[in-house]
């Protein structure tokens, strides 16, 4: 379960010292759902991976509205799940921005789009953002992978891998942000000088 945290406007002096960390990894899905767990069953693979002050990873079995507080703490998101409409074990990476149009419904569905757009609705930050699809071959009650998907999961954490190295280094090029308080910090400060 999430831990909740304060509203941007209610940020205590602990909360405004937190930093900003180069990437995020957020695996989802529900591993007792066959291959749609690709995504939970990969961040778990990618835990303790990286120094804790350079990547944070989380697996989740589905998207949730806290996860907005995550990104906004982000420079860089990637996002990882399983695809329905894809050939069975198609690893596929594609750029992903906010959503334009965001509804403030409060669905038992988020989309990542959705969560970027949150990010930046709240915390007037929206990372970089990346999502890596797998497409699964059955969504059936189960634990296991099917074969195709786990026959592509070491070259998917090789992938993975690799993509997150180009971000830490675009980081220690001094990416906006990156060292500097997080975007939810600034927010709490321009709310405090503006009351």
């Amino acid at each position: 379960m999430l831990k909740g945290r304060r509203s941007p406007a209610r940020r205590t002096r602990k909360d405004l010292e937190i930093k900003m960390i180069p990437v995020l990894i957020i695996g989802y899905g529900n591993p007792l759902r066959s291959d749609d767990g690709i995504g939970w069953c990969t961040a778990q693979a990618l835990i303790g991976e990286w120094p804790a002050g350079q990547v944070r990873v989380e697996a989740a079995h589905q998207l949730l509205p806290e996860m907005a507080d995550w990104l906004a703490d982000a420079a860089h998101v990637f996002f990882i799940d399983a695809c329905w409409n894809s050939v069975p074990g198609r690893i596929r990476s594609r750029i992903i921005h906010a959503e334009k149009a965001r509804t403030a419904s409060m669905t038992h569905h988020f989309t990542p789009e959705g969560l970027l757009a949150d990010a930046w609705q709240l915390f007037h930050h929206c990372p970089e953002a990346t999502l890596i699809s797998i497409g699964g071959g059955t969504f059936d009650h189960g634990e296991g992978l099917s074969r195709p998907v786990e026959a592509v999961f070491p070259d998917l954490l090789v992938q993975i891998k690799k993509s997150v190295q180009k971000s830490l280094a675009k980081a220690d090029c001094g990416a906006p942000l990156q060292h500097g308080a997080s975007a939810k910090a600034v927010v709490a400060e321009k709310e405090k000088t503006h009351a």
